[in-house]
């Protein structure tokens, strides 16, 4: 499953609409509808069909045995909300590009206030490639053609995953096994733990002046000597 919180825009917790350009309108003219999906063969009527593609990386360069999964969800759900639908799969040889198509049930797409689709690649554990979300039309009764859902490198941010705040700059830690993971903007530093430290502390092993220490709700993060101001964990919601 791919964790909520990845459809979430960093900094504001909800899916942002795009905005349609105003000159198109004002000359009168109109885009064209996106191409239907044609039905599933035995697919009840009840269901709605949503097609596309995962692209990104090159044809045979991910692991063996990756696994590969596109999940429907509604962005403006309940953290601990069911995916609406999902389909998923071994990554074959050759492959990438992946095609997939969901059958989503009707009354569930229509329910929804924000759905989104999104894919990933899972090569053993968690997902190492990721697409950005695709808004999906509620009312798609005829199907949805999502196109190409592009697969992009993501580092996990680790287990019990915080987000904190800074002094305005955001930084995420994570445990991986006996450690934590700290991710800074594209830097990722995975820190060992200080035996005996009270409150725990974390170093970068060989570069101590890059260390977490972490305490009930807030911690103290340094980066290659450069002390950040005091941190604060930032609600997921």
């Amino acid at each position: 499953m791919i964790p909520q919180a990845l459809y979430e825009e960093r900094g504001s917790g909800r899916v942002r609409r795009g905005v349609l350009a105003a000159a198109c309108v004002l000359a009168g003219c109109a885009a064209p509808p996106p191409p239907a999906v044609p039905p599933i063969a035995g697919m009840p009527i009840a269901v709605v069909p949503i097609a596309g593609v995962l692209a990104g990386p090159a044809a045979g360069s991910l692991a063996p045995h990756a696994e590969w999964v596109v999940e429907l969800r509604d962005a403006q759900g309940a953290p601990d909300a069911p995916v609406l639908a999902e389909a998923r799969g071994k990554v074959a040889p050759g492959q990438p590009p992946i095609a997939f198509t969901l059958a989503v049930p009707a009354q569930a797409l229509r329910a929804a206030r924000a759905p989104v689709l999104r894919g990933a690649v899972m090569e053993q554990g968690p997902a190492t490639w990721l697409s950005a979300p695709q808004p999906v039309p509620p009312d798609a009764r005829a199907g949805f053609d999502a196109g190409s859902l592009r697969l992009e490198p993501h580092v996990h941010p680790g287990g019990f995953a915080s987000r904190l705040d800074c002094g305005g700059r955001r930084v995420t830690i994570g445990f991986i096994g006996q450690g934590l993971r700290l991710s800074d903007g594209a830097q990722v530093f995975d820190l060992a733990a200080v035996p005996g430290a009270a409150p725990p502390r974390f170093e970068l092993p060989g570069q101590p002046s890059t260390f977490v220490q972490v305490g009930e709700r807030e911690a103290t993060v340094s980066v290659q000597g450069r002390l950040y101001p005091r941190c604060v964990m930032v609600p997921t919601r």
